[in-house]
């Protein structure tokens, strides 16, 4: 009796692992729809976060019901950040040192870029500052680099789509 093979990759999944969730980076203006652009990886990451809040202002007066504050939200901001593995020159899977001297010394004097997440539901762009990048030395270990950023106004906001079907 013949058994069937069954390749790893058809079987679907209910959930999935981060490094299946690249984060990629495109240099463009705030007015540029992020969904035209060409994206390049960051590269070598070995963590990401993305997390978003809401600042909120308390509306509650003397009318109101059942002893709970009444919170509106006013602002949204959205922290990305990541870290991974230092590449000692950029190539097709890495821009770390394009992304290092563009946050050192930005072009058009604001450290912006656009940066897309792509999980496996949703695909996230979000126009940012890069407020901090670091490379980290260790003596008996991999170099090691960190970032993260803030949103900022652009004239999309946070754009979030159905990530394409393969």
């Amino acid at each position: 009796m013949a058994i069937s093979q069954i390749p790893a990759g058809g079987c679907p999944q209910d959930a999935y692992v981060g490094k299946l969730v690249p984060i990629d980076f495109a240099m463009a203006c705030g007015n540029v729809d992020p969904t035209t652009l060409s994206y390049m990886p960051i590269g070598a990451q070995q963590g990401g976060d993305i997390s978003i809040d809401w600042d909120t202002v308390d509306g509650t007066h003397a009318g109101s019901k059942g002893s709970t504050r009444a919170n509106y939200a006013t602002f949204q901001a959205v922290t990305v950040s990541g870290d991974g593995i230092c590449m000692a020159k950029d190539g097709s899977l890495s821009n770390q040192t394009m992304l290092w001297k563009h946050v050192a010394k930005p072009i058009g004097g604001q450290p912006i870029v656009w940066l897309r997440l792509t999980f496996p539901d949703i695909m996230i762009y979000v126009y940012c500052i890069i407020k901090s990048m670091s490379r980290a030395i260790t003596f008996d270990d991999l170099s090691k680099y960190t970032w993260e950023a803030n949103s900022t106004s652009s004239e999309f906001g946070v754009v979030i789509e159905d990530t394409p079907q393969v």
